[in-house]
């Protein structure tokens, strides 16, 4: 009795994922066809940031030139 339980109370957890969205919720964006120019002109653009970054935590990397 109790490993019908447990099968019940997994195929349960198992599928809540999946019933808990409608389908429409996933429904893509209409394509759209650009010219490369005007699809990169289109991207958005932002300072950039080395937040995180250590150089020292990429020790396979050579600088050939020392900079």
């Amino acid at each position: 009795m109790l490993s019908k339980f447990m099968a019940l109370a997994a195929a349960t957890l198992v599928s809540l994922p999946v019933s808990a969205f409608p389908a429409a919720a996933h429904t893509p964006a209409a394509a759209t066809t650009l010219p490369l120019t005007t699809a990169v002109e289109r991207l958005p653009a932002a300072s950039e940031s080395r937040d995180g970054y250590h150089r020292d935590l990429f020790t396979h990397w050579v600088d050939a030139d020392a900079r």
